[in-house]
């Protein structure tokens, strides 16, 4: 149950990890543009 629990929170926290990596590279990209 606990586990179960866990791999739930894991795979939120990836998903918002790579959220957060997705937004950075675009920003990057604007940047880039921009400069």
């Amino acid at each position: 149950m606990e586990l179960k629990a866990f791999k739930q929170n894991g795979t939120i926290l990836l998903t918002i990890k790579l959220t957060q990596l997705e937004e950075e590279r675009d920003e990057y990209r604007c940047n880039v543009c921009l400069s």
